[in-house]
């Protein structure tokens, strides 16, 4: 029963030089909730640390997530290329990517405009539009087979 009074008492006293030190402005209390200015400050200052943390930690996810995915994406190529090395070794024939050969059918399917853009990307020769598309054909299919 002793200890309990005592403590009691200790409570009693340190909520006495708070209430006298708060009075006399040792402590700052400018809101009147009885808790220190510097502990509100404090705990304001450690909200926005957490704050800026967590935003960071989810930017940081995002970006492994991002990293993780095109590892995947680059494991499944070398497996392909790893079975394509067997089958070389196996003896046989290449089945990569085969070169597109431009053809007159494949110069008809595009339209004048995309026939003069190519020949100006390409070869750096501007073509008249007011050539047929016939024209722009045979002669877009010349400047590729003279190469």
């Amino acid at each position: 029963m002793n200890i309990v009074l005592i403590i009691i008492g200790i409570v009693v006293t340190a909520i006495g030089i708070y209430s006298v030190l708060l009075y006399m402005g040792k402590i700052k209390d400018t809101d009147g909730d009885f808790i220190p200015d510097t502990v509100e400050d404090t705990i304001d200052d450690i909200k926005e640390d957490i704050t800026k943390v967590k935003t960071e930690v989810k930017r940081r996810v995002k970006r492994v997530k991002e990293e993780v995915k095109d590892v995947k994406k680059s494991a499944s190529e070398v497996i392909n290329q790893i079975d394509d090395v067997a089958k070389a070794a196996g003896g046989s024939k290449r089945k990569g990517k085969k070169p597109t050969k431009v053809t007159k059918s494949s110069l008809r399917t595009m339209k004048k405009v995309e026939l003069i853009f190519q020949a100006k990307k390409d070869f750096g020769i501007k073509l008249d539009s007011n050539l047929s598309k016939t024209a722009l054909i045979n002669k877009v299919y010349e400047l590729h087979h003279k190469k």
